[in-house]
């Protein structure tokens, strides 16, 4: 944290915090260190991420995305930085749609208007990825938990 202090990289502590709650998520689960767990177990974890991911949403990310705004200085960035950003953007947008128009042709179900639909319609996908990724992980500990009662 210290040697992101020195370079003005102040969000580091925020980051740090992440990682030290994902880690010690990580400890619960293997049980690890045995002299300070009660064992192995994946409930701990789940609630713990339960009660965390509503902090998350509505007080942690919030403030962490406007600290790591807040902190990045534009003006001492070269001039020709930002243009070449969002050229590299542009062109990684044009190359996600471009493979995602080819990739639907396998099996032949889809007709080119269709992968033309899928190849702008998945432009933004990773940003509901984010979100949903999260969601759709806590259903299926659910129902892997639900098989697990019924034997």
């Amino acid at each position: 944290m210290f040697l992101l202090e020195r370079y003005k990289m102040l969000s580091g502590g925020a980051l740090g915090s992440l990682t030290v709650g994902l880690v010690t998520c990580l400890c619960w689960e293997a049980g690890v260190p045995r002299a300070l767990s009660a064992g192995p177990s994946l409930s701990h974890s789940a609630e713990v991420e339960r009660k965390a991911a509503a902090v998350w949403d509505l007080v942690a990310e919030p403030l962490l995305f406007a600290t790591i705004g807040a902190t990045f200085r534009f003006d001492s960035l070269p001039a020709g930085t930002v243009p070449r950003a969002i050229l590299l953007v542009v062109c990684g947008v044009i190359v996600r749609m471009i493979v995602t128009f080819f990739t639907m042709m396998a099996g032949g179900r889809y007709g080119w208007r269709e992968r033309l639909f899928y190849a702008v319609a998945w432009t933004p996908k990773a940003t509901v990825q984010v979100r949903g990724g999260r969601e759709e992980r806590e259903r299926e500990r659910e129902r892997a938990s639900e098989r697990a009662r019924r034997g």
